[in-house]
């Protein structure tokens, strides 16, 4: 289970420290940080509705670091799938997740996005793993 930064439970203190890390990194980055990023060539097929009902958010309502958010626009995600709406509030939670939808709707990147933004570099454990088509984290 994972700690807050508000939390008295064992490693809180590493949390702050962390967060602390974080913020340090994300001034790196500047204001600016989208800018310069290389995005990869716009996919061009036809879009269907699974992918495109959105409610409408941005990775950036999902406070996930900067150094991960270059790395989704990188890849060429501009904003959520409905998927990714759904699910990545709830990883982010620390809650169990059982999510289904149709190939290429961005169920993996609903899961691993904020459970990447929640790995501890520092710590010297596995921390995710992936068994079949299941992820678990333990942070």
């Amino acid at each position: 289970m994972l700690a807050d930064a508000n939390s008295h439970a064992p490693g809180a203190e590493n949390t702050d420290h962390l967060l602390g890390e974080l913020a340090g990194e994300m001034e790196k980055l500047g204001d600016d940080w989208k800018e310069g990023i290389e995005k990869p060539t716009t996919d061009s097929r036809m879009r269907t509705e699974d992918v495109t009902s959105t409610k409408g958010t941005e990775f950036e309502d999902y406070c996930l670091s900067r150094e991960l958010m270059k790395g989704v626009f990188e890849y060429g995600w501009e904003r959520p799938s409905p998927i990714q709406e759904e699910s990545i509030p709830i990883v982010q939670s620390g809650r169990d997740l059982l999510a289904r939808a149709k190939n290429g709707t961005g169920k993996s990147g609903a899961y691993l996005m904020p459970v990447l933004d929640r790995i501890n570099p520092e710590c010297n454990k596995v921390q995710v793993s992936k068994v079949n088509s299941f992820w678990s984290f333990s942070g």
